[in-house]
C-alpha cells in the first residue's frame, strides 16, 4: 500500500510542477470580461460534476446494504446505461429547442431525484432512481458543453481561449474529483452510505442556484419542431464526414473508458502476485482503491495540463492520432501482461493521463466541426452507441483478456478514424504554393535527419553480426548493471521501512525435517512371508543377548521368505517426507529462487519485506530505461531482423544451385541469430569451441527457453527437427526451410517413433548437412537441474552424440519461460524489456553409445555429463511430469529396485 502511497505523492509533485509550467509558457487571457465568463461557467460546471462524484464509490455499497441481490444490482446499473442511451437521448436533445440554460437546470433536478430515490429500499424504487441518473448523465455531457460554445461564439472571444476553458474544466473535474471523494467517505463513515447523496442534493440545490441568476439562455434552432432538429441532426452526421468520424472517435474512445472504469480493480487483483494476501477481503482489500483512484484523477491532471502545452505547439488534430495509439497500447498490458501489477498500474496510470488530454481536446474539435442549431442532439447521438458497447460488456460474462482486447480494438478503429480525421483537416489542397513547398522542405529535412543515424545503426549492426564482432559495449553495460545491482542490494539494507509484515513470514525459510530415528527401531526385525501376518518385534530397552541376536539375523533362503529391518524404509519415508515438504520436481517448472542480489526488474519473485526509498527510485529510473529506451530500440532490431531474413529469402530465390543456396543459407541464418540476440542485449560465452557440433551429428541440450535455439545458432548453424504446423507457425517454418534442410513431420507421423528415427537417419547420411539439435527433455526447466532425457536421439548409432550445456545468469534476467503462466508473446515480451540475457555455452566432447549399452543408459550418461559440466541438479524425472502423472514403467523400476535391495540384503 505504500508503493501506492509513494507513487501518489510523486505524480502530486510533477502535476504541480507542471501546472506551473503550463502556466509559465500559456499566454495569460487579461480580457476582464473572459475571465469572468470563465469563471461563471467553471463555478456551475464544477458544482455539477460534484454532485455526480459525490455518489459514485458508494452507490454499490448502499445497494448492497439494502440486501439487493448481485443480479439486481448488475440491473440497475445496466438500466442507467440504458436510459442514458435511450430516454437522455431525447431528454437531453431537447436543449436546442427549449434552451441549453434550462435542460441544464432540468440536470440538477432529476439527479436531486434520484439521489432522494437512494433513502428507500425497495428495488423499483432505485431502478426508477437510475433511470433519471442516466437522463442526467446526458444532459451533464452535451447540454453544458452547448451552452459554452454557443455563449462565447454570440461574445466574440477569441477561438483559441475556447480551449482553455475546456482545459481549465477538465482540470478543476479532476481536483474535484478527489475532494468529493474524501467528503463522501467522510460522510459516510459518519452518517452511513445515503449521506454522501443527501450532500450530492445540497450540491445540485446550490448549482441550480448560481446557474439561475448567473446565466442567460441560448438555443440552437428554437423554431423548429423536435423532430426536425434530430433529423437536421442526423443529416449534418451524414453529409459531413468531419462529424462522423468525430463521432467515431468519441464513441469508442469513450466506451473504452467506461469499461476501463468497470474493469481496472478486478484486473489489478488478478495481477496481484503475493499469494499471502486474500484478495477476497472486503475490509482490508489487496488494492487501495483510495489512492489508486486518487493517483488516476492526478494523472489526468497532468493531462490536461499537457493540452495547453500541446495545443501551442500543434492542433488537437494532429496529436491525438498519437494520444489514443498510446491509449490502445495501455490497455493492451492486461492482454499480454495480466500477472504484472507494477506495469499494469503504470499503463493504467499513462490511460488517465490520456484521458485528461482526449475530454477538452475533443471538445475543441466538436466546438469547431459540430454546428450550432442541433449541437445537443449531435453529441448526444454519439453517446448511443458508448452507451451500447458497455451494456453489453455488463450483460455478458466476458473474460478480463476479452474485455480488454475489445477495448484495444475500440481504439484502434478511433486512432484510424482520427488519422482520417487529421488528413481531412489538413488536406493537401488548402495549402497555399507557398505552404506547400515550406512542408515539403520540412519533411525531406526531418527524413534525412533521422534516416542518417537510423541507416548507420542498421549497417553498424549488421557489419557486426556479419563478422560476428563486438564493440564492448554490452560487457561494459553489463559491469555497469553489476555496480547498481550491488548498491542497490546495499542500501535496501539501510533505512528501510517495513510495509506488510504478511509478506515477511512468506520469506521465512521452510524448515527441513530430519526424521528422528531410535536406534533400537532400526534394529528391529519385520518378517514377510505368505503365511503369516507382518509382526513388529521390537523389543525394550534392555540389552539383547548374543544369541537373540544371532536368531535374529537368520534369514530364510527362499524367496518367498523374506525378513528386512525397519530401517530398509527409512530411507524411503525420508524421500516422502522431503516431497511433501519441498517437492524436487514441481520446483523446476517454476522460477529458481532469488539471489542475493536484487536486479530491480519488477517481475522478481521475491516478495521484499521492507521498502526504501532510494531503491524505489532506483527502480522507477530503471523502470524508464528498461521500456522506454531499451524496449523500443530491441524492438527495432527485432524487425531488422525480419527484414533481414525476408530480403535474404528473396536473394536466395535467384541462387541457381541448391548447394550454393544452402551455403549461403548457413550464413543467413547465422546473422540472423546474432541479430536476434542484440533483441535481448545477450552476452553469450561458448567454451571449448574445439567441440562445437559437426555437419552430419546430433547436437543435444539442456532446454530453459525458445531462445536457446537463438543462443546456439549464435555461433553454429544447426537444422531443426519438429511437427508441421500451420498459421504463422507453418510461415516460420516455411521460411527457415529456404535456409537450411530441417526435418518438418506430420502429426500422424509423429506418433511413430520409428519413422522419425529414420527421417533422421537419413539426414545425418548426408555429411553436408547441418548438425540435428535436440532438446530431448522434451519441456523448459527453470536452469537448475536437468530431467530425464528422452532416448529417441539416444537410439541412432550412426552418428555422434554432441552435448552442450547452457547456464544462464539470472542476474540480469530470468531466461526460463514457464509456459502454463505467460503465453509465448508475453514471454517475449518479458526478455525484451529485461537488463540482459547472460549466458555461458560449454561444449562437450562428442559422445557414442558404448557396445551393449542401452539407450536409455547412454542418454542418462550424457544428461550426468550435462549436469556436471552446467552445475545442474541431475534428476532422473521425466519432464513430462509438468503436464501429466508418472509413467507407470517408471513406478515398477522403483519397486524393482527396492525389492533388489530387500533380497540381496
Amino acid at each position: 500500500m505504500d508503493v501506492f502511497l509513494i507513487v501518489l505523492g510523486l505524480l502530486i509533485a510533477a502535476c504541480f510542477i507542471l501546472h506551473l509550467y503550463t502556466r509559465q509558457v500559456q499566454q495569460q487571457v487579461k480580457d476582464p470580461a473572459f475571465r469572468k465568463f470563465q469563471q461563471v461557467y467553471l463555478i456551475v460546471y464544477l458544482l455539477a460534476v460534484a454532485g455526480d462524484w459525490l455518489q459514485g464509490p458508494h452507490v454499490y455499497a448502499l445497494y448492497e446494504s439494502y440486501g439487493i441481490q448481485k443480479h439486481e444490482i448488475e440491473i440497475l446499473f445496466i438500466a442507467g446505461f440504458g436510459s442514458s442511451m435511450i430516454f437522455g437521448t431525447i431528454v437531453a436533445s431537447l436543449a436546442d429547442k427549449y434552451g441549453r440554460r434550462n435542460t441544464c437546470l432540468l440536470y440538477g433536478i432529476l439527479y436531486g431525484v434520484s439521489c432522494i430515490t437512494k433513502h428507500f429500499p425497495n428495488f423499483q424504487i432505485l431502478f426508477v432512481g437510475r433511470l433519471l441518473a442516466g437522463m442526467a448523465t446526458s444532459i451533464l455531457f452535451s447540454a453544458f458543453e452547448s451552452w459554452l460554445v454557443n455563449e462565447h461564439q454570440r461574445r466574440n472571444f477569441e477561438p483559441e481561449t475556447l480551449g482553455t476553458i475546456f482545459a481549465n474544466a477538465y482540470f478543476g473535474n479532476s481536483v474535484v474529483a478527489i475532494l468529493s471523494g474524501i467528503t463522501a467517505q467522510i460522510a459516510a463513515t459518519k452518517f452511513g452510505y445515503v449521506a454522501p447523496f443527501d450532500s450530492a442534493i445540497l450540491v445540485f440545490i446550490a448549482m441550480c442556484f448560481i446557474l439561475a441568476t448567473t446565466w442567460s439562455e441560448n438555443h440552437g434552432d428554437a423554431n423548429a419542431p423536435i423532430s426536425q432538429s434530430f433529423l437536421s441532426a442526423y443529416n449534418s452526421i451524414k453529409s459531413d464526414r468531419k462529424i462522423f468520424l468525430l463521432g467515431i472517435v468519441q464513441a469508442l474512445f469513450e466506451a473504452s473508458m467506461y469499461v476501463f472504469v468497470l474493469e481496472w480493480t478486478p484486473a489489478l487483483t488478478e495481477a496481484l502476485s503475493v499469494p499471502s494476501v486474500d484478495k477476497t477481503d472486503n475490509k482490508n482489500p489487496p488494492i487501495p482503491h483510495g489512492y489508486v483512484f486518487a493517483s488516476y484523477m492526478v494523472a489526468m491532471m497532468m493531462g490536461s495540463n499537457s493540452f495547453k502545452v500541446f495545443c501551442n505547439y500543434t492542433t488537437p488534430e494532429s496529436f491525438m492520432r498519437y494520444i489514443v495509439i498510446v491509449a490502445a497500447f495501455c490497455l493492451s498490458v492486461p492482454v499480454f501482461l495480466p500477472k504484472s501489477q507494477v506495469i499494469m498500474f503504470s499503463s493504467f496510470l499513462i490511460f488517465e493521463f490520456c484521458i485528461g488530454i482526449f475530454w477538452p481536446a475533443m471538445a475543441t474539435m466538436r466546438s469547431k466541426y459540430v454546428p450550432e442549431e442541433a449541437r445537443a442532439t449531435i453529441m448526444n447521438y454519439f453517446r448511443i452507441p458508448l452507451n451500447l458497447i458497455v451494456v453489453v460488456i455488463l450483460l455478458r460474462d466476458f473474460h478480463l483478456k476479452v474485455i480488454f482486447m475489445s477495448c484495444v480494438f475500440f481504439l484502434v478503429l478511433a486512432a484510424i478514424s482520427m488519422s482520417l480525421l487529421h488528413k481531412l483537416y489538413h488536406h493537401w489542397s488548402s495549402y497555399s504554393l507557398k505552404q506547400r513547398v515550406t512542408l515539403a522542405v520540412q519533411i525531406f529535412a526531418i527524413l534525412g535527419f533521422l534516416c542518417l543515424p537510423v541507416i548507420s545503426i542498421v549497417a553498424l549492426v549488421l557489419t557486426l553480426a556479419v563478422l560476428n564482432m563486438s564493440l564492448g559495449i554490452r560487457k561494459l553495460y553489463v559491469k555497469i548493471l553489476t555496480f547498481l545491482f550491488d548498491y542497490a542490494t546495499q542500501i535496501s539494507k539501510d533505512k528501510e521501512i517495513p510495509f506488510d509484515s504478511n509478506l515477511k513470514t512468506a520469506e521465512s525459510p521452510t524448515p527441513q525435517i530430519e526424521p528422528q530415528i531410535i536406534d533400537n527401531v532400526l534394529d528391529d526385525w519385520v518378517e514377510l512371508s505368505p503365511n503369516t501376518f507382518m509382526i513388529n518385534e521390537s523389543k525394550t530397552e534392555q540389552s539383547i543377548t548374543s544369541e537373540e541376536e544371532n536368531q535374529r539375523i537368520s534369514r530364510a533362503s527362499s524367496q518367498t521368505d523374506i525378513q528386512f529391518k525397519l530401517s530398509d524404509i527409512i530411507d524411503y519415508t525420508r524421500q516422502g517426507l522431503e516431497a511433501i515438504v519441498d517437492d524436487e520436481v514441481t520446483k523446476r517448472f517454476t522460477s529458481a529462487n532469488e539471489m542475493a542480489v536484487w536486479n530491480l526488474l519488477t517481475r522478481t519473485q521475491q516478495q521484499h519485506g521492507s521498502f526504501s526509498i532510494r531503491v524505489t527510485v532506483l527502480w522507477f529510473i530503471g523502470f524508464l530505461i528498461r521500456y522506454f529506451i531499451l524496449f523500443p530500440i530491441r524492438i527495432c532490431l527485432f524487425f531488422l531482423a525480419i527484414f533481414w531474413v525476408l530480403g535474404s529469402i528473396i536473394f536466395l530465390r535467384y541462387v541457381p544451385k541448391q548447394e550454393m543456396k544452402l551455403r549461403f543459407g548457413f550464413y543467413i541464418n547465422i546473422v540472423l541469430h546474432r541479430i536476434l540476440s542484440r533483441v535481448f542485449s545477450a552476452i553469450i560465452t561458448y567454451h571449448n569451441t574445439e567441440h562445437r557440433a559437426k555437419c552430419g551429428s546430433i547436437c543435444v541440450a539442456n532446454h530453459t527457453s525458445p531462445i536457446d535455439v537463438i543462443i546456439l545458432s549464435t555461433d553454429n548453424g544447426f537444422s531443426m527437427i519438429g511437427q508441421k504446423h500451420g498459421g504463422f507457425f507453418g510461415i516460420v517454418q516455411k521460411t527457415l526451410s529456404q535456409t537450411a534442410n530441417h526435418i518438418w513431420f506430420e502429426r500422424s507421423e509423429a506418433k511413430d517413433r520409428h519413422m522419425v528415427a529414420q527421417k533422421m537417419r537419413e539426414h545425418i547420411k548426408n555429411e553436408t548437412n547441418l548438425p540435428i539439435l535436440i532438446f530431448p527433455e522434451g519441456t523448459c526447466i527453470n536452469n537448475t537441474s536437468v530431467m530425464m532425457f528422452k532416448k529417441g536421439c539416444f537410439e541412432i548409432n550412426e552418428a555422434p552424440i554432441y552435448p552442450v550445456a547452457i547456464k544462464y545468469d539470472n542476474r540480469f534476467g530470468d531466461a526460463f519461460w514457464n509456459s502454463s503462466k505467460h503465453e509465448l508473446v508475453q514471454y517475449l515480451i518479458l526478455m525484451m524489456t529485461s537488463w540482459a540475457i547472460v549466458v555461458d555455452v560449454y561444449y562437450l566432447p562428442p559422445m557414442k553409445i558404448e557396445k551393449n549399452e542401452l539407450s536409455m543408459d547412454f542418454a542418462r550418461r550424457v544428461k550426468a555429463a550435462i549436469a556436471k559440466q552446467g552445475g545442474f541438479v541431475d534428476l532422473e524425472w521425466d519432464g513430462g511430469l509438468k503436464r501429466s502423472l508418472p509413467k507407470a514403467d517408471f513406478r515398477e523400476e522403483e519397486q524393482r529396485k527396492f525389492y533388489e535391495m530387500l533380497k540381496t540384503d
